[in-house]
């Protein structure tokens, strides 16, 4: 109303800045709203590839074909550490964003099964640290340990990295 006042007036210039801060103000998503959205979005749902388009912008998903990957491949899900899969919601967890990434078709073919540690080690042989650290970047995987028994951790620590990164391309 505040802002739309002087458009009854008659007022000489837009008032852009003004319409953009009163929008603005009021929009704030909460880190609990985006981790809610990610545990829950599961791979193939219709707004998976979305979410994962806006985790990885660099990605031109018009021009190269990617495919929805599960870091820890889904067929390893059995091998997962009992205590996480007494956990009812692990399964849902294990298929959601969170344990997903945007590969192009082919490196995913190539990646298969193969476990996430085993996957990370041949694509990062022979890298230098600073190398391996770029790599697990860009893959959005964050640097905790990728052993199928460390899986809770890892899935709390990546939950926050696409937490941040979502709150960063949304700002």
């Amino acid at each position: 109303e505040s802002v739309l006042l002087p458009l009854k007036q008659g007022l000489s210039e837009f008032p852009a800045e003004e319409i953009k801060k009163e929008l603005t103000d009021d929009w704030y998503v909460s880190d609990e709203s985006l981790e809610r959205l990610l545990l829950e979005t599961q791979k193939g749902d219709r707004y998976s590839l979305p979410i994962l388009s806006l985790l990885y912008p660099n990605y031109d998903v018009n021009a190269v074909i990617y495919e929805q990957d599960h870091l820890h491949p889904w067929n390893r899900y059995n091998e997962m550490p009992g205590v996480f899969k007494a956990n009812k919601e692990s399964k849902k967890q294990y298929n959601s964003v969170v344990n997903l990434q945007l590969l192009q078709k082919e490196a995913n073919i190539q990646k298969s099964d193969i476990p996430l540690k085993k996957w990370v080690e041949s694509q990062t042989k022979g890298l230098n640290d600073v190398a391996r650290k770029e790599f697990l970047e860009s893959h959005l995987i964050p640097y905790v340990s990728l052993e199928e028994a460390d899986i809770v951790g890892f899935l709390d620590e990546r939950l926050k990295m696409l937490v941040n990164r979502l709150k960063n391309v949304l700002a």
